[in-house]
């Protein structure tokens, strides 16, 4: 069993996640994929849903009658009541009794009812928090996927800056050794090549950090996690308005559920209500018993002794120290309270849907002028090493030229990814982003 318990699970690896098996590269929808088939957080909140379904099942299933059976048996000596004549006897005897009764609610002041609305929406609420959590943890994924891309971007961008930097640190290198250049334009120069060769480390430490955060979304060590699968970035013009975003992000799961929690209260405030209606119940049932002190067999006297009821209970509160309007009470405010909670999270989301929107269109204007920046900075620098490498210029002006230059190449590289990150949440909040 346990060896075709292994097989089955490299099985449903091998089909569910390919890359994995053959190391290939990942693409966003596969992330996406296995983070939710594995992501235990997320696990978590099913079992939430299924609990919660089970509760509104109970719900309808306390409608239904209770049955009940028992059997006992018992031997007493000495002075005792024979169970089937009800007299005294001074004898060793065995006796027993059977029963079977059922008993259902005819009228509880609308309370089954009530709770059977309240666990439904119960139930509702609890998926759409789970569908809120999937959503959530797909975000989770988006932007450690891109932070992923962008430190691997950063990490080619600095191998190739120390490239550069080394390639002139040998030329100036050979000079000073001749004596043909300012000792402070070599050290200067020295100097650059050892702070990129730390950028190098730092940005080696800054993609490891970020795919193990991706890893850990994954249900991974970074070891297991393979390359990441970079994707075109179109930049297109944004034509939907922050009140477009904002109505459309009150569809989505993180915010219709608090209408299913407000369902919730106002059932629970019914609920607590019913307790102040009389209660009606009916109950009925069948009984019998036996003793060797009987002449009769034990089938006889099961059926000489049968005994049958049928009862009507009714119930009718009339104090218990304010406990039902006390309930009630408590009822209302946390009807309250969870109105205030949605107000709440609706000025949130208005602020984050905005927020996004702006954002977005800050960073598409932000790489529009740092592509032109770059281009720039290039020429400048260009300009810079020739005179630096003719001798007409200092270590000074070339290393601000070539920092600029670098620096720029390194904010363009991640306004890029920036612009896709913002794109993602805007169609988050849009309701398009699908996988």
């Amino acid at each position: 069993m346990f060896r075709k318990n292994i097989n089955w699970n490299i099985c449903c690896l091998f089909f569910i996640f390919p890359a994995l098996m053959l190391g290939q590269e990942l693409t966003l929808e596969d992330c996406i994929e296995i983070a939710l088939k594995k992501n235990p957080s997320l696990h978590r909140n099913e079992l939430q849903y299924k609990r919660a379904r089970i509760e509104k099942q109970e719900a309808w299933h306390n409608l239904l009658p209770g049955i009940e059976g028992g059997i006992g048996h018992s031997w007493n000596q000495g002075k005792s009541i024979d169970p089937t004549t009800n007299q005294f006897i001074e004898q060793t005897i065995s006796s027993g009794n059977a029963s079977l009764s059922t008993g259902m609610y005819i009228f509880n002041g609308f309370k089954a009812f009530h709770d059977i609305r309240k666990k439904a929406a119960v139930e509702m609420s609890v998926q759409l928090e789970y569908d809120a959590e999937k959503e959530k943890l797909i975000l989770d994924v988006i932007e450690a996927y891109i932070t992923v891309l962008t430190t691997d971007d950063l990490l080619l961008q600095a191998k190739k800056q120390f490239v550069l930097t080394e390639e002139q640190f040998v030329l100036t290198e050979n000079l000073h050794e001749e004596g043909n250049i300012d000792p402070g334009d070599y050290y200067d120069i020295k100097g650059e090549y050892n702070e990129n060769k730390n950028a190098v480390l730092i940005a080696k430490q800054n993609l490891y950090h970020s795919r193990t955060r991706l890893a850990n979304l994954l249900s991974l060590s970074e070891e297991e996690l393979p390359q990441l699968q970079n994707f075109p970035i179109l930049i297109d013009n944004i034509t939907t308005t922050p009140s477009e975003i904002f109505e459309a992000a009150k569809q989505r799961s993180s915010f219709a559920l608090w209408d299913w929690k407000i369902e919730e209260a106002k059932q629970n405030i019914k609920v607590a209500r019913s307790a102040y209606y009389p209660s009606l119940s009916v109950s009925a049932g069948m009984n019998t018993r036996y003793s060797n002190s009987n002449e009769l067999n034990f089938w006889e006297q099961n059926k000489n002794n049968l005994g049958k009821y049928v009862s009507l209970n009714l119930h009718l509160p009339i104090f218990n120290g304010f406990q039902i309007r006390n309930s009630i009470k408590k009822a209302k405010i946390d009807l309250e309270d969870i109105q205030w909670q949605k107000e709440i999270s609706e000025n949130n989301l208005r602020e984050s849907t905005f927020k996004a929107v702006f954002d977005l269109k800050t960073a598409q204007e932000s790489l529009e002028n740092i592509q032109e920046q770059e281009v720039n900075y290039r020429e400048s620098y260009r300009i810079a090493q020739v005179k630096f490498e003719l001798g007409t210029s200092n270590s000074v002006v070339y290393l601000s030229a070539k920092n600029k230059w670098e620096d720029s190449k390194n904010q363009l590289v991640i306004k890029q990814y920036e612009w896709v990150l913002q794109k993602f949440i805007n169609n988050y909040y849009l309701g398009i982003l699908n996988f």
